[in-house]
């Protein structure tokens, strides 16, 4: 395998659930390539200042712990303790690093030594410019090297931003990719507003296809041509359903998606299908910052 992420930041709360990601880092990179930055907040303002010291204590105790274990790997690992609110801090500390991904679960325990995992993955996601690697906290580990990638995509320029991310997971990987398209289906009631008979309705969601078609030929086309395996799904329906589903039919490895993406007559809101296909998925998520283009923002207030 290739190099791909040279550095990943773990924050960890002290919680076993947020220890789940570790078990992730196999598929991700090799340890004599990928350097590893573990991070925990103390979040100084929840506490009293007598119940700081062993708190600081506790929590060096428990990051050295971790950096033994996976060293004991072979990965070269290192751990920074960092005061203030656990998300600003976990974006900080990327930034200063220099990290080029962030790997965490998506739920923790708040109490003494954890913070509020799942609130703080969600600023993360929100607040970073790096990709961020995401698991739950039940997931199953992928149980060998990745072997097949879902992108699903919206028809928007957007949600296209994730391609180079796909490929270069698939050539490090030797991963196979499939893309999917949802067009999402409207009932009767919105078929009726929208369309003046259910003869343009019909017109319109078969030209709908035949662009979903036009561009997703495109893309395999370019992915084969750069010796990846890809294939390409136009389905109709609700998209988080599809997905889910999806993933379970085709054994998917793991999920890569943008962070957003637009509403549209013919687009779904990609930032809440992520958030749901995660909570949903069996499988870990990629999700990769977009950058709005002019068209994007134009799009975005239809």
């Amino acid at each position: 395998m290739t190099i791909l992420y040279r550095k990943i930041l773990i924050p960890l709360d002290g919680s076993p659930l947020a220890e789940c990601i570790l078990a992730h880092l196999p598929c991700l990179a090799r340890p004599e390539q990928t350097e590893l930055v573990l991070v925990s907040v103390v979040e100084t303002e929840r506490y009293r200042l007598s119940l700081m010291a062993p708190l600081r204590a506790h929590t060096e105790t428990y990051i050295n712990q971790q950096c033994e274990k996976l060293q004991r790997l072979g990965y070269r690992v290192h751990a920074q303790i960092v005061d203030g609110d656990a998300a600003q801090a976990i974006l900080n500390t990327a930034t200063a690093v220099e990290a080029d991904l962030i790997a965490m679960t998506t739920h923790g325990h708040a109490g003494f030594v954890r913070w509020a995992l799942g609130s703080v993955a969600e600023r993360v996601i929100q607040e970073a410019d790096l990709p961020i690697f995401l698991v739950r906290e039940a997931m199953n580990p992928v149980p060998h090297k990745i072997r097949h990638i879902l992108v699903p995509l919206d028809g928007s320029p957007l949600a296209k931003q994730v391609l180079p991310a796909a490929q270069a997971l698939a050539q490090a990987t030797g991963a196979k990719i499939l893309l999917l398209h949802v067009i999402q289906e409207l009932d009767a009631g919105n078929r009726q507003i929208l369309f003046a008979s259910e003869e343009e309705a019909t017109a319109t969601f078969a030209a709908w296809r035949a662009d979903a078609e036009l561009e997703l030929t495109q893309i395999t086309g370019a992915l084969q041509a750069a010796g990846i395996a890809t294939e390409h799904q136009i389905i109709f329906g609700t998209p988080v359903p599809i997905i889910l589903q999806t993933i379970v039919d085709q054994t998917i490895d793991l999920i890569v998606m943008t962070t957003h993406g637009y509403t549209g007559f013919k687009r779904w809101f990609y930032g809440s299908v992520a958030n749901k296909v995660l909570r949903g998925a069996n499988c870990p998520l990629l999700l990769v910052r977009n950058q709005p283009s002019g068209e994007d923002t134009a799009e975005r207030q239809i």
